[in-house]
């Protein structure tokens, strides 16, 4: 065969196939998968993941272990406490998570209230020997190339940079609309008793759709 310089075959290391049995415990990453087209190798999905409206047919393999029906100062109280007590926010459903015998396993290691985290996998014996792709962005370019990280795993390449290219084009042509109008005040709080204000990629949104991000924490 014929290959190009930098590519060698190797019958004892041969190139790993791309994985078919994929469970997210990120909903954004559970969205990208989607319009990659590759929702039909997703096998399990975390309580967050509600987007696509298919992918709620899914196995769920996460739950919080707070009362999420209790007022927001006491979710942050028990939030608090668990952090305290260096207890995990989420727990994985280790029975399930077996029983699908996933190949790829998506997270995230940014926040470890927002959603599962690298940790919390990392302590299930489930999740032994399984690939993961652990995401950690913290700006709107660290979520594009995100979008490539996804798709070079699930070895689309090509439509990954085809979808960046689009989600790109589609920010500057918001730009283009806003550009010269009012600009409103926005305030952003990623909770609300007490008031957390947000940060990360947050005000970058709010500042390419014309708007003044306010309680923007660096």
């Amino acid at each position: 065969l014929n290959q190009p310089a930098h590519f060698e075959l190797s019958m004892e290391n041969p190139p790993l196939p791309p994985p078919q049995r994929i469970v997210s415990l990120l909903g954004a990453a559970t969205e990208v998968i989607y319009r990659l087209g590759c929702g039909d190798r997703l096998v399990g999905r975390s309580h967050e993941c509600d987007w696509p409206i298919a992918v709620l047919d899914l196995p769920c393999i996460s739950r919080p272990r707070i009362d999420v029906d209790a007022s927001s100062v006491d979710i942050d109280s028990q939030v608090r406490e668990h952090s305290l007590n260096g207890e995990p926010v989420y727990k994985l459903d280790d029975a399930v998570l077996a029983s699908l015998a996933p190949d790829l396993i998506i997270a995230q290691d940014h926040c470890r209230v927002c959603a599962v985290t690298k940790a919390d996998v990392e302590s299930s014996l489930s999740c032994a020997n399984v690939a993961q792709l652990v995401l950690k962005p913290s700006t709107l370019h660290d979520c594009m190339r995100d979008v490539g990280l996804i798709a070079d795993a699930l070895g689309v390449s090509a439509r990954g940079l085809l979808l960046q290219h689009t989600l790109e084009r589609r920010m500057d042509r918001v730009r283009d609309v806003v550009a010269g109008l009012p600009k409103p005040r926005v305030a952003l709080l990623e909770w609300c008793d007490p008031i957390m204000g947000c940060g990360y990629w947050l005000p970058e949104l709010v500042d390419a759709a014309g708007g003044v991000g306010l309680h923007c924490p660096p």
